[in-house]
């Protein structure tokens, strides 16, 4: 097609293909750096600042890259899923980084920080727990997971709760 619409649609796939293709890259040298602690001083610095950043989080991103690259070279794009993925994905790290801060005694040392949720779980869960206490953290926390599972499948709770009545 030698369309204007045509060839546009061309760029946006190759930049599309491209972002992931660097996603997947990412990836790739995350899984080097985070699992073997290998990948030279980029991986070494790549997992330094990953674990300081968000703990133990560090080792599903790699999964996750490469997961999200993998969707990314396969789907076409959906523009009106976007906002949604973006506050489901949150919803879910705000989730499993509070979770593991949580589990890791929220830590106040770099240290500790970096094996349990990172610094951006510490924002989470610690102020949570002294809030409310961990007990009732653990719920809220899983709470807003839930939130997130369902905004990131597009599930209205209605639906879900048909699917476990028609399932029991």
């Amino acid at each position: 097609c030698d369309l204007p619409i045509c060839r546009g649609d061309a760029r946006a796939r190759a930049r599309r293909d491209g972002v992931a293709l660097g996603v997947l890259a990412l990836g790739l040298i995350s899984v080097i750096a985070v699992w073997f602690g290998a990948a030279g001083p980029i991986g070494h610095g790549l997992s330094i600042g990953l674990r300081a950043l968000i703990g133990n989080g560090a080792v599903l991103l790699p999964v996750l890259l490469i997961g999200g690259a993998a969707h990314m070279l396969r789907q076409a794009p959906l523009p009106q899923a976007r906002g949604r993925a973006l506050i489901g994905t949150l919803a879910l790290a705000i989730c499993v980084l509070g979770m593991f801060d949580l589990w890791g005694g929220s830590p106040t040392t770099a240290h500790g920080r970096a094996h349990a949720g990172g610094a951006l779980g510490h924002l989470i869960g610690a102020p949570l727990a002294r809030g409310v206490s961990a007990v009732l953290a653990v719920p809220l926390l899983a709470i807003l997971g839930f939130f997130g599972i369902l905004v990131v499948t597009a599930t209205p709770l209605p639906v879900l709760i048909t699917y476990l009545r028609e399932l029991v």
